[in-house]
């Protein structure tokens, strides 16, 4: 099966970087002995995210997967009892955050920041898109910005694939479809079904992962996933009209395992 099942081309659309500042907002995070609540949240362009603790333990927001992955973009510190800390994000995309106590208990989240407060439009024709490898997804209303698949540290050339995936909301109801496919290892695509499983191109045809959804899609499949066999791997994700494939965006990406 070629790329041809997943083609999409689509009219672009124009893109509006400003966010008036008279429309930004604060988001509140309460930060407890066990959680950050709520842990994942979506925003704009130039809002603003306060964490506040609340507990009874000293904890932090420090961006990064967990204690062995920081990134550097932002550490509050340690939060005492009481304490706050607030950060402007003015870049799109998805970004971990967790404490650096206690993250290995599962006290982590993420923050996705949407380029647009407009929503991306239902594709109206066909178009695809292709990039190189990212750690984490790029979310924009504008589908020729817009890089919805991040792949962790392999990204990088590490050997972990934390494979993510993040879009902005819809104008209108839309099925999403993900695929992979490694040609050295397998001959078919496989489909990544709404539960997670596999299943090849050849015997189940186009599957959604996500049915009749208006979005936004913040979502971590599978984990940190190790032990891939040495091989070039290409992600597929398509967005099309729900119940309707004639219309769709297509993004691809790939990432090698030596």
């Amino acid at each position: 099966m070629n790329k041809l099942t997943f083609v999409f081309l689509a009219i672009i659309i124009s893109l509006f970087l400003y966010v008036s500042l008279s429309h930004a907002a604060t988001f509140e995070i309460s930060v407890v002995d066990s959680s950050f609540l709520p842990a994942n949240r979506t925003i704009n362009i130039g809002d603003t995210v306060r964490w506040s603790n609340f507990g009874s333990l000293s904890h932090t927001s420090t961006s990064g997967v967990d204690g062995n992955s920081t990134d550097g973009l932002w550490n509050s510190g340690i939060l005492s009892p009481g304490d706050s800390f607030s950060l402007i994000f003015n870049q799109a995309g998805i970004f971990p955050y967790h404490c650096s106590f206690h993250w290995f208990t599962g006290m982590k989240g993420t923050i996705t920041v949407s380029l647009s407060t407009s929503p991306m439009p239902v594709p109206p024709g066909q178009q695809d898109f292709s990039y190189s490898p990212i750690e984490t997804p790029v979310v924009s209303s504008d589908p020729s910005q817009a890089k919805p698949i991040g792949v962790g540290s392999v990204a990088a050339g590490g050997d972990t694939l934390s494979l993510q995936v993040g879009l902005n909301q819809f104008s209108g109801p839309v099925d999403i479809y993900l695929a992979i496919a490694a040609p050295d290892v397998v001959p078919d695509i496989y489909m990544i079904k709404s539960d997670l499983t596999l299943q090849p191109i050849s015997v189940v045809g186009l599957v959604p992962w996500m049915a009749n959804t208006t979005g936004p899609i913040d979502a971590d499949l599978f984990g940190n996933v190790t032990g891939l066999p040495a091989a070039t791997y290409f992600l597929y994700i398509a967005v099309a009209p729900a119940g309707s494939v004639d219309s769709y965006y297509l993004w691809t990406t790939s990432f090698t395992i030596p």
